[in-house]
């Protein structure tokens, strides 16, 4: 069942969107949908940026979004109702709701940061041969690089903690991807699985960690983690962890460092290929894309915090130094 506060925040998102949904004709715009298993907050970004992205298209295109705050059944009734009214195409932000989208739905999906694991999904990433498409994450191959860069800064660390979502199995098999690249660079990894994302579990997985020698934590990229930043921030600052996440918002709420996929670049991007669709093209004939921007960012606050001397080549490579 969908809940009162989630009703009211669909009614308000739909009032807003309907005074400019009006295509030329007096007929109604197509409508994109977006439902994130994350928060409204935790979603806020990606969202402006897909709306942006809208903005950007030649024609007239409604953006109707759902939030469901970790909860599946929520997130379920809500793609159900937006197949209804009915949009179509989904903007989904993940892999996991859009597993549920293509499970519950017939509508074509454009899916940001999909990975091998999801294969399921799509026949070939040149022809997906299906209703979904979107952005590839490589999120196996860059488990490695965060890893050495961890160890750039960080020369005597031998142990680091890989805090990864274990209700997923996307974001299982990237923990387990970035645990066997940590310990193919000579460290010992410890995986942190987190089922509920609540800040008594994270506070569990860092004070574990952190007497098992560990001093770095990997947060891989998820609804649940995104969900749970600020219980992450905060366990990993009381325990003395740095974390090393895959997104700038970490960084900037006071992570160490974060590498990733530009998202924000990618969600504009996806806006492009969701009025493609709604405008006729099939997603079977549109190639998964791969990211063309990826960011390095640097809280040197923290760093200082933690007593960490940063080395000059390493500063030089970031693309944005918090001080």
């Amino acid at each position: 069942m969908i809940s009162r506060r989630s009703m009211a925040i669909g009614a308000a998102t739909l009032m807003i969107q309907a005074r400019g949904a009006r295509a030329q004709g007096g007929r109604r715009a197509p409508l994109v949908g977006f439902v994130g298993l994350a928060s409204e907050e935790a979603d806020r970004e990606s969202l402006a940026a897909l709306r942006g992205g809208l903005m950007d298209q030649p024609a007239t295109v409604a953006l109707i979004a759902r939030h469901a705050t970790g909860d599946h059944a929520l997130a379920t009734d809500q793609v159900r109702e937006l197949a209804r009214m009915p949009v179509g195409v989904f903007v989904a932000p993940g892999p996991a709701i859009a597993r549920l989208i293509h499970r519950v739905t017939e509508v074509p999906v454009v899916a940001i940061l999909l990975s091998s694991a999801d294969s399921d999904l799509y026949q070939t990433v040149a022809k997906p041969g299906g209703r979904v498409t979107g952005f590839t994450a490589f999120g196996e191959e860059l488990s490695a690089k965060r890893v050495e860069i961890v160890r750039e800064l960080m020369p005597a660390l031998t142990v680091l903690g890989v805090l990864h979502n274990a209700t997923d199995p996307t974001f299982a098999n990237w923990g387990a991807d970035t645990a066997r690249s940590a310990e193919r660079a000579g460290l010992r990894a410890i995986q942190l699985p987190l089922r509920s994302g609540d800040a008594a579990e994270v506070t569990g997985h860092m004070a574990a960690l952190r007497a098992a020698g560990g001093d770095v934590v990997v947060v891989i990229r998820d609804f649940l983690t995104t969900t749970a930043m600020e219980p992450i921030l905060q366990a990993a600052e009381a325990s003395g962890v740095a974390v090393m996440s895959e997104l700038d918002r970490f960084t900037a709420a006071g992570a160490l460092m974060s590498y990733g996929p530009d998202t924000i670049d990618l969600f504009r991007r996806a806006a492009g290929v969701a009025h493609r669709i709604v405008m006729g093209a099939s997603p079977a004939e549109l190639p998964i894309e791969t990211p063309t921007k990826y960011r390095f960012i640097l809280n040197m606050r923290t760093a200082r915090r933690m007593g960490l001397a940063v080395p000059h080549l390493l500063l030089a490579r970031a693309d944005e130094v918090i001080e």
